[in-house]
Formats: structure tokens, sequence, C-alpha cells
């Protein structure tokens, strides 16, 4: 277990560019009747010596909605995040 929160569909790991460890990105869920909306990921480096973080960093436009997929293309180089509601 990382925390104690929630995650929701957007989960996603990528290979480090070290070629060795790796990051593992999401976003928090949200509770039935959130309203804030928010673009705030948490960010986990995994390497051999364990898992550090999280870190938090704001990617693309605020949501109010748990229905979100994040993708990395297939080198890693770049990030998205798409939800269907906003």
């Amino acid at each position: 277990m990382l925390n104690n929160f929630p995650a929701f569909d957007g989960l996603m790991a990528v290979r480090h560019g070290n070629g060795r460890d790796w990051w593992l990105i999401f976003q928090r869920g949200f509770a039935p009747n959130a309203s804030a909306p928010t673009n705030g990921c948490f960010v986990y480096l995994i390497n051999p010596d364990g898992i550090l973080g999280p870190t938090n960093q704001n990617v693309g436009l605020s949501h109010t909605t748990n229905g979100c997929h994040l993708i990395f293309n297939n080198d890693g180089s770049k990030f998205a995040m798409v939800s269907w509601r906003a």
C-alpha cells in the first residue's frame, strides 16, 4: 500500500529514462459528492532501493470525474490524460 486514499482509472507506470527504474503516476479518486476540480497527479519513483514519493504534479485541465485514462507514448517521452467529463 502506497497511501490511504483511493485511486481510480487514472493509473499508469512507465520506465524511467535510465532504463532501470520506473515512474508510477495516478490521480486520486473523488468522493461521490466531490465538486472541487483537480488536475493533480501523484508521482512515485520505483528503484532498487524502494519506492520514493509521492510528489505532486499538475497535469492538463482540472476535472471532477473518476472516469479518466492516463497514457504514455511508446518511448515514454509524452504523457496524456483524458477525462470523459470536465
